[in-house]
């Protein structure tokens, strides 16, 4: 081979690995797997579903530690005994709940908080019996504010909710989720969430067809 040709295919080879590595390609031997993609963040409405589930085990815990409750279902001295166990563990298990920036919220419910409130709701289920699981649900139900008793699975799957409905119930609901992160823990701010948990749950009430508001009075029983 010549001089000149030499130098020529040697400057070919000199630009074509240039080419390659400023285009970043990468070779692979066959059959080589790619890197698994980092994992998503949840859907915002299977977040808004598990936030939902986890706010009715904490409701749960909370009324069954008053003595009207304890009464209407007729708690033995046990049961009563049980549920102390369980308000000290829920203090202990949800600490930070309230008050947890959004962005921290997402990891904890993920990571934290659902399997702790999943593993709460299975505590309850040994020591209730059925007949007081389903007032208890009743009372939550009556007794807590905004939309957010439709988007836990029982509910949601009583009312049979359409994909239209569920989206309109999950912006309400994170809505007022957004108000709870501005308005804090103080005294007013509670005031004003109430007032907003209020008018989503109005809201909601509405986005419901006419069967589905009877199947909800079903669901929420006789008033406590």
């Amino acid at each position: 081979m010549s001089l000149f040709r030499k130098t020529w295919w040697l400057a070919l080879v000199a630009l074509f690995l240039m080419v390659v590595f400023y285009a970043g390609v990468r070779f692979t031997t066959p059959g080589s797997k790619k890197p698994a993609p980092p994992p998503k963040d949840l859907a915002r409405g299977k977040l808004l579903e598990h936030y939902a589930v986890i706010v009715h085990l904490l409701q749960t815990v909370r009324w069954l530690d008053t003595a009207s409750v304890q009464e209407e279902l007729g708690l033995s001295v046990d049961q009563v005994e049980a549920v102390g166990d369980c308000v000290a563990k829920s203090k202990q298990d949800f600490s930070g709940f309230r008050t947890v920036s959004p962005k921290q919220r997402e990891v904890r419910i993920r990571d934290e908080w659902l399997p702790q409130a999943e593993a709460m709701e299975a505590r309850l289920q040994r020591f209730l019996t059925p007949d007081q699981r389903r007032r208890l649900r009743q009372i939550i139900w009556q007794k807590q504010l905004g939309a957010i008793a439709l988007l836990v699975p029982q509910a949601a799957e009583a009312l049979q909710l359409d994909k239209s409905q569920r989206r309109e119930i999950e912006a309400l609901v994170a809505e007022t989720l957004a108000e709870s992160d501005r308005q804090g823990t103080g005294m007013l701010g509670l005031w004003k969430l109430a007032e907003v948990a209020k008018d989503a749950r109005r809201r909601a009430m509405n986005l419901l067809t006419p069967k589905q508001r009877e199947q909800w009075k079903t669901l929420l029983g006789e008033p406590f």
